[in-house]
């Protein structure tokens, strides 16, 4: 048997977690609260000083987000569902709960014309316990997961790749192991010369059994991404190596596949002696009509 909750509130449906019988009740975990003011989302006010990570609710639209551990949905949290039904786009700023036991998140957006989901989370060779370890010394350990506060105020930029085909069914999903790609390519494509609203033939991209050469720790693919430790990557798709997503096949058959969003976080890792940060530590992204969301000027 399931059950879902729903509030609905200032226009925007927001729908609590679908769950199953025999997991952990909704009631047990904590709900997000949205301040439509600054358009800040929180779980019961429990914030971190880390920069939000900032998303686009798209007109027509829908956004999921949650906060997860090892992989999967976190027991603590709940995740955060949001219909957009009036003709505007709305900003949200997910500020990360205080709690080490978060590892990664996962966020899906939906529009009219497909639906991306990306996965994030800080994972790296078990062998290497702490981040000033030694690089290449622990390839044959197993992947791991640990806390994202300890990638705490490095900044990065995430494209968010989406189909255009006009079936809001079929998603394409990517996957970022955070500390790889923060150590090789924090910025993304051509070191950061990309913007929203490119395709992949614009960019003069290709991307082979899930990955672009030259580019480390982001993964794409047409199923959902699982994780196994024991993997070269440390994500794979549900499906097997049949998931991985071969860009030239895909636009053969169904069109361009276009950067949807870009999720960025600026850099607050240079901090004073008095505890303050140099920088305001903002998160953003940008819509593909050109809408930017950056700190308090998200509306």
């Amino acid at each position: 048997m399931q059950f879902t909750s729903k509030l609905v509130c200032d226009g925007v449906t927001v729908a609590g977690q679908t769950k199953v019988s025999g997991m952990i009740p909704i009631s047990s975990k904590k709900y997000s609260k949205i301040d439509h003011g600054t358009g800040g989302v929180t779980w019961e006010g429990e914030v971190s000083d880390d920069a939000p990570i900032c998303d686009t609710v798209y007109a027509g639209g829908k956004l999921e987000f949650e906060w997860t551990k090892d992989g999967e949905p976190h027991p603590d949290y709940r995740k955060h569902e949001e219909v957009n039904d009036s003709n505007q786009d709305r900003e949200r700023k997910f500020s990360r709960p205080e709690d080490d036991t978060i590892t990664d998140w996962k966020q899906t957006v939906t529009t009219a014309d497909g639906s991306s989901t990306v996965y994030t989370g800080n994972i790296r060779r078990s062998g290497n316990l702490h981040l000033g370890g030694a690089r290449g010394d622990s390839l044959g350990d197993p992947w791991a997961f640990f806390p994202l506060a300890e990638l705490f105020g490095r900044g990065y930029r995430i494209p968010d790749l989406a189909p255009t085909t006009g079936d809001s069914k079929l998603t394409i999903h990517t996957a970022v192991n955070l500390q790889v790609y923060l150590d090789h390519n924090p910025d993304g494509f051509h070191d950061g010369a990309w913007e929203i609203g490119q395709t992949l033939d614009d960019l003069g991209l290709v991307i082979a059994q899930g990955q672009i050469p030259g580019l480390e720790g982001i993964y794409w693919s047409l199923s959902e991404f699982i994780f196994d430790p024991l993997s070269p990557t440390g994500w794979v798709p549900s499906t097997g190596p049949a998931g991985w997503l071969d860009s030239v096949q895909f636009q053969a058959n169904l069109g361009p596949i276009v950067v949807l969003a870009a999720h960025q976080q600026d850099d607050r890792s240079e901090v004073f002696s008095d505890g303050f940060e140099s920088g305001d530590g903002t998160a953003w992204s940008v819509s593909i009509d050109g809408n930017k969301c950056s700190g308090d000027t998200c509306p």
